[in-house]
């Protein structure tokens, strides 16, 4: 018979696979990793989830999104962030709060808070368009030329601490994050202003006008007074095209430049600015004035033909952009090139 101690083995071998790996620390780290890269899926899921659909903005949310690069809308495939989107949001809150930035705005009562969402998608959307449109017309803004409108600035309101100190009261922001969010876009869009000014393809109707214009004064059938307050595309059109007294300095270069050429009751040809296209004339010549150290000044009118303007061009342009809004109750207008709501945003009690 065989021995009675042989059956008394134990039923569960040692040494098993499962006892193997559970017991490995290597096996455990990956368990452990696993297991941590299954909690932040679930957490980004969740996270997308109250963002797209609950507008989730609370400073939690916000911190998140500055680390999590969630993209709150797409232009040409360009990802523009939900953190700048917050951040945004809380910059007009602080600023709107504020009675004389609230007049300075054109608003005669704070906005609601979907109100400052559509704004602020708007503009996320916009700026993101001229941006890419500017950069296909070779128009940038180097950090020397950022730099220099910087000083320029703080030169003319005070100190760069007193400039700083201002925008800290206004915005919020430091001098940096004003330069990139307020002064950069401003000069990429004077910068392209001037692109589009230079354009003859983009202009060719302004300068048949012009050309028309000219060719009107040329022959000299008709009174210029009377011209500038037909044709004229400024102002001035009121003021049968006059510009006043001026001197050097004042006005664009190139308009300077040809009017101080000018003899008295003699007219130019078309003089082309980054404003348009002008036909001058000059009326009075007033000599320098030593006693008063005051140079020579002018008297002119002028014709005026506008060029194609920034807003107009970029409206046709936009129109034709891919923009995607990822917010629910959001949505991108593409014959108006604008951000639409269709629904109210939730309480701010809703958000974690």
């Amino acid at each position: 018979m065989p021995s009675t101690s042989t059956n008394q083995r134990s039923d569960k071998p040692s040494g098993q696979p499962s006892e193997r790996l559970l017991s490995s620390p290597r096996h455990l780290f990956v368990i452990m990793a696993i297991s941590a890269a299954a909690i932040v899926i679930v957490g980004l899921v969740v996270l997308a989830i109250g963002v797209y659909s609950a507008h989730w903005r609370s400073p939690t949310v916000k911190t998140v999104s500055r680390l999590v690069p969630l993209p709150t809308a797409t232009v040409n495939g360009q990802w523009l962030s939900y953190y700048n989107f917050l951040d945004a949001i809380d910059t007009l809150n602080i600023s709107l709060s504020k009675p004389e930035v609230l007049r300075a705005s054109g608003f005669s009562t704070k906005p609601t808070l979907g109100q400052l969402q559509t704004l602020v998608l708007e503009r996320m959307v916009k700026d993101a368009i001229v941006e890419q449109l500017a950069a296909k017309r070779g128009v940038v803004v180097t950090p020397a030329a950022l730099d220099a409108e910087i000083k320029k600035l703080t030169s003319q309101t005070g100190s760069p601490a007193d400039v700083e100190q201002q925008i800290r009261a206004l915005y919020g922001w430091d001098l940096n994050t004003f330069s990139q969010r307020v002064v950069k876009p401003f000069l990429i869009r004077q910068r392209l202003q001037e692109s589009i000014s230079a354009d003859d393809k983009i202009n060719a109707d302004q300068i048949k006008a012009a050309e028309s214009a000219w060719q009107r004064v040329k022959a000299g059938k008709e009174d210029f007074k009377v011209l500038a307050a037909e044709l004229n595309q400024d102002s001035t059109k009121n003021t049968e095209g006059d510009l006043g007294i001026f001197g050097r300095g004042e006005r664009v270069q190139a308009l300077e430049d040809a009017v101080f050429a000018l003899e008295v009751g003699q007219t130019s040809g078309i003089v082309r600015t980054v404003e348009g296209f002008h036909i001058l004339k000059l009326l009075e010549k007033i000599p320098a004035d030593p006693a008063s150290d005051q140079g020579e000044r002018v008297h002119a009118a002028h014709i005026f033909i506008l060029a194609k303007q920034l807003d107009q061009w970029l409206f046709e342009q936009t129109k034709q952009q891919r923009v995607t809004i990822l917010l629910s109750g959001y949505q991108w207008d593409s014959a108006n090139a604008r951000v639409i709501a269709s629904k109210a945003p939730l309480p701010e009690s809703s958000t974690p």
